[in-house]
């Protein structure tokens, strides 16, 4: 059980993470394959029970640190969610030694 959650939170951000303009529920979902598996949001009508799923899944994400942001009133149809990668990663670690701070080289 807990490995299907931890499937559906990583397709979430992947979703997420590969869309630079807020998206839908419908169109988040059909990244998702946990809330595909009922049928109702290939026939363009998510179910209650995956939409309280959503719900829960980006509760769980805000409450870890996922800054998942809502455009628009919860639960409603038009409703969009966003994940600015630049405030999800974490930033450059540097290491502390006797010798003095290390900061490594940035990629590009």
């Amino acid at each position: 059980m807990a490995s299907s959650k931890l499937q559906r939170w990583i397709d979430l951000l992947a979703v997420l993470l590969e869309h630079r303009s807020p998206l839908t529920f419908l169109d988040l979902a059909r990244g998702v394959p946990a809330y595909m598996a009922d049928g109702s949001v290939a026939a363009g009508m998510a179910s209650d029970t995956v939409k309280r799923m959503f719900e829960r899944d980006k509760d769980e994400l805000r409450e870890q640190g996922v800054p998942i942001d809502t455009i628009g009133e919860r639960g409603d149809e038009a409703s969009a969610y966003t994940l600015r990668a630049r405030e999800f990663y974490l930033p450059y670690l540097c290491l502390v030694s006797a010798r003095g701070v290390h900061h490594p080289t940035k990629v590009t």
